[in-house]
C-alpha cells in the first residue's frame, strides 16, 4: 500500500506562506487551508464519520467545498461529488446510503443528516491528524453519464487522482507562482483533477468572482493555466475584449470535455493561444493524452502512468495507474468491467498515427450505412471546414434501403442542394446527409451533444420535410 502525504499539508510545512486558493472571499495561504482541513477534519469525526463512509458534498467552486474534500480525504471517508439537485440527490441516495450531506446552504430536508459547510469549518481540533493519505484508498465518487437515464457511479482513489497529476506535470510546465483557473464545476473529475494537479505542484488555485466574464478573470486574476470546454474556448476567442497576446497572461490552455472542431483550434492556434488538447474520461481521472493538435481529432501523445490502445474494431482501450476502481452497484459492490487481459472499453474509436492518438467518435455514435461504417465526427469536420458553421451535429436515422442515412443539424441553415453539391468528392456518397434539419435551441445546452438524446428528434423532423423510407424508431 503506498501512502503519501497530503498535498495541502506538504506544500504548508515548504511553504507556508505560498497563496493556496485566491477567491472572491480573499486569499488564503497553504498553513491557513491545512489548518482548516484539520479543524474539518476533527468536526467530520466527531459527527462519527469514519474510514469507508460515504458523505454527499455539494460541490460548488467555494473554498470551503475544497477544504471539505481534504479534510475526508484524511478521514477515509468518500466523497460523492454533487451538482446537488434534490431529484439527483434522491437517485443517489439509493445507491450510496450516506451517512451524512454537507451543502452550502439547507434547501430541503434529507432522511439522512444534513450540515452546512459553515456548521463544521470551526471549532477545536481534537486528536491528531497526520495528514497521511493511502493511494489505494477510495476518495470519490462521480456521477457520470451514460447511455442509460441513471447515472453511473465511477469510483475513484487518491492513486487516481495522485498519478493523474504526476503524469501531466511531468509533460506541462506548472509550478509554485503559477495559477490554474477553476473553470469546471468540482462535481466532474475534470475540475477535481485541477484542484489536485495545483496543491501538488504548490501553486494557486483561482476561484473566479461570479460576475467576472472568463477573460476578465484571467486579466484580472492574472491565471496562467486553464481547463476549458470546446463552448468556453469558443466564446473566449468571440469576446468583444479579446486583445492581442502581448497582454495575455496564459502558459497553457487545455481544452477537453467533448469533440473540438477542427476550425475552432486553427482559430485558436492562428491567435498563437497556448493551446493543447487532451483526451481524457471519468475513468481515467481526466487527462489520458495531450497535445497540440495538428489534424482533426488530433489529441497528442499518451501521459505517463496511463497506457492506451485500439482493439482489433478500432475502440480505444485503457489501463494505467490513473484507472478508476470500478463503478459502484446497488449492492455496494465496486465492479471493474476490464477486458480478458485487464484494459477498460472507453466506448471511444480512434487510431495511432505518427506517434499520435487521433480520436474519430463514439462507437455508439457510429452508425452502418450499406455496409459502410459512418463516423458523425468525420463528417461533422468536413462540413464545418467547407461551410464553416457554428453549430453542427450528424446522426444516423434508420432506413428501409440502407439501414441508417445521415442527416444533419446545422446552424446557420445550408441548402440541402448547396451542401450535398459542395460536398461531392470531399466525402463518399454515402456519407453525405440527405437531409439538413434546423438547429434547436435547448441543444445548445447540451454540451457534449448526445447523438442519441437527438435522435428521435431528427427522425421526427425528417418525416416532417417528407421522408417516407424510415424503419422504426427502435430497429
Amino acid at each position: 500500500m503506498t501512502a503519501i502525504l497530503c498535498p495541502i499539508r506538504a506544500s504548508a510545512r515548504q511553504q507556508p506562506n505560498a497563496t493556496a486558493i485566491i477567491s472572491p472571499n480573499g486569499r488564503h495561504t497553504y498553513l491557513d487551508i491545512d489548518q482548516m482541513v484539520s479543524v474539518i477534519t476533527s468536526r467530520l469525526r466527531s459527527e462519527g464519520i469514519e474510514s469507508g463512509d460515504h458523505v454527499v458534498v455539494e460541490a460548488t467552486t467555494n473554498y470551503r467545498t475544497i477544504a471539505i474534500l481534504f479534510a475526508l480525504f484524511r478521514v477515509g471517508a468518500i466523497a460523492v461529488v454533487s451538482g446537488m439537485p434534490q431529484s439527483e440527490l434522491e437517485l443517489l441516495r439509493g445507491k450510496i446510503n450516506p451517512k451524512l450531506v454537507l451543502v452550502e446552504r439547507l434547501l430541503f430536508p434529507t432522511p439522512v443528516p444534513m450540515r452546512t459547510f459553515l456548521d463544521i469549518d470551526s471549532g477545536d481540533i481534537e486528536g491528531i491528524d497526520d495528514g497521511i493519505l493511502s493511494c489505494d484508498q477510495p476518495a470519490v465518487i462521480v456521477p457520470t453519464s451514460g447511455t442509460t437515464s441513471e447515472p453511473k457511479l465511477a469510483v475513484l482513489s487518491v492513486g487516481n487522482f495522485y498519478y493523474s497529476a504526476m503524469g501531466l506535470l511531468d509533460v506541462v510546465c506548472f509550478e509554485p507562482g503559477h495559477r490554474w483557473l477553476v473553470s469546471v464545476p468540482l462535481y466532474h473529475v475534470s475540475g477535481l483533477s485541477i484542484i489536485f494537479r495545483t496543491f501538488f505542484a504548490t501553486a494557486t488555485l483561482v476561484i473566479p468572482e461570479k460576475k467576472y466574464s472568463l477573460l476578465e478573470s484571467i486579466y484580472t486574476l492574472q491565471v496562467t493555466h486553464l481547463s476549458l470546454v470546446p463552448t468556453q474556448l469558443k466564446r473566449l476567442l468571440n469576446d468583444p475584449a479579446f486583445t492581442p497576446r502581448a497582454r495575455w497572461p496564459w502558459h497553457t490552455i487545455m481544452v477537453s470535455g467533448s469533440e473540438i472542431p477542427h476550425p475552432l483550434v486553427t482559430k485558436a492556434l492562428a491567435n498563437q493561444l497556448p493551446m493543447i488538447a487532451a483526451y481524457g474520461l471519468t475513468e481515467t481521472g481526466s487527462a489520458i493524452t495531450i497535445g497540440t493538435p495538428s489534424l482533426p481529432g488530433d489529441s497528442g501523445t499518451c501521459l505517463p502512468f496511463r497506457s492506451i490502445r485500439t482493439s482489433p474494431t478500432g475502440e480505444i482501450e485503457v489501463s494505467g495507474k490513473t484507472l478508476f476502481l470500478g463503478y459502484l452497484e446497488h449492492n455496494g459492490i465496486i465492479r471493474l468491467p476490464l477486458t480478458s487481459d485487464g484494459w477498460f472499453r472507453t466506448g471511444d474509436v480512434g487510431y495511432h498515427v505518427n506517434g499520435r492518438w487521433v480520436i474519430a467518435g463514439r462507437t455508439d455514435d457510429m452508425f452502418i450505412s450499406g455496409g459502410e461504417n459512418i463516423h458523425p465526427s468525420a463528417v461533422e469536420d468536413v462540413i464545418r471546414t467547407e461551410f464553416l458553421v457554428d453549430k453542427l451535429m450528424v446522426i444516423g436515422i434508420p432506413d428501409s434501403e440502407y439501414g441508417h442515412r445521415p442527416v444533419v443539424f446545422c446552424e446557420p441553415p445550408i441548402q440541402l442542394e448547396v451542401l450535398r453539391s459542395r460536398l461531392i468528392g470531399k466525402l463518399q456518397k454515402f456519407k453525405i446527409p440527405i437531409a439538413v434539419l434546423d438547429w434547436k435551441p435547448e441543444m445548445d445546452n447540451d454540451t457534449k451533444l448526445s447523438r442519441s438524446k437527438w435522435k428521435a428528434l431528427a427522425i421526427s423532423e425528417y418525416r416532417r420535410l417528407g421522408g417516407n423510407t424510415l424503419l422504426p424508431i427502435d430497429h
